[in-house]
Formats: C-alpha cells, sequence, structure tokens
C-alpha cells in the first residue's frame, strides 16, 4: 500500500486523488466498512502500522492523542470480529 486514509465518500475521496499531484493513480480498495468513529480511526492508524505508507505525510493518529489506545481497541475488536 502507498496510502492509507478513511473516508465517508469514497467516489469523493477518489475524484479528490484524482487532481492531487502524487495520488492521482492510485488505485483505491476499500479494505474495511463501519461507521463507528473509534472504529474507522483505529482501524486507519492500524493499517498505516502495519504497511508504512510512502504517500502518507502523517501519522493517523498522533501519539500525543489521548484516545489512541481506545480507537486502537476498537480497531482490534472489529478484526476479532471479522474472523
Amino acid at each position: 500500500m502507498q496510502y492509507i486514509g478513511r473516508t465517508n465518500n469514497f467516489d469523493k475521496r477518489k475524484s479528490a486523488h484524482s487532481r492531487t499531484p502524487g495520488k492521482e493513480n492510485l488505485r483505491l480498495q476499500p479494505e474495511f466498512e463501519t461507521q463507528d468513529y473509534e472504529t474507522v480511526r483505529g482501524l486507519e492508524q492500524y493499517l498505516y502500522d502495519v504497511h508504512s505508507p510512502i504517500l502518507n505525510e502523517i501519522r493517523p493518529i498522533s501519539l500525543r492523542n489521548g484516545n489512541i489506545e481506545r480507537y486502537l481497541e476498537a480497531a482490534c475488536k472489529f478484526i476479532g470480529e471479522l474472523g
């Protein structure tokens, strides 16, 4: 993976990337679908940690964010429920 992101509007995100230098040729692929905010945040960070995408300029969740553990726990629970 070259880039990790989250969106609630896949077509809009795809269109925005098509106009962004360096991201215009990305092939977007949804990995997970959930509307739970904490889970979404945790899943984005999880994928970022696993794949170290070269096009992400910053971490999805700052290490100073007091909610990081809660977000990652929500992601782990979600992934566990998939298996």
